[in-house]
């Protein structure tokens, strides 16, 4: 995983982050996911199938984590 972690320029964040503290992601092989924290960009990232993280942004964009949070 240190590959993914050198390559800087590859990492998009939110530009809605403006604290700094933010999720950043990249697409690697096969069109998997590499999700990690802004603020330890050096740390192992999460790496999900396209699937995983196509599943995840339909319930972020419904609105149910938010309702989950609430609970």
């Amino acid at each position: 995983m240190s590959d993914l972690n050198s390559r800087s320029s590859d990492w998009r964040r939110s530009s809605y982050c403006e604290s700094g503290s933010c999720v950043e992601v990249t697409v690697i092989n096969g069109g998997r996911i590499a999700v990690r924290n802004s603020t330890k960009p050096t740390d192992a990232p999460l790496v999900v199938d396209n699937a995983v993280w196509n599943a995840f942004l339909t319930v972020v964009k419904s609105g149910q984590l938010a309702k989950v949070s609430q609970s």
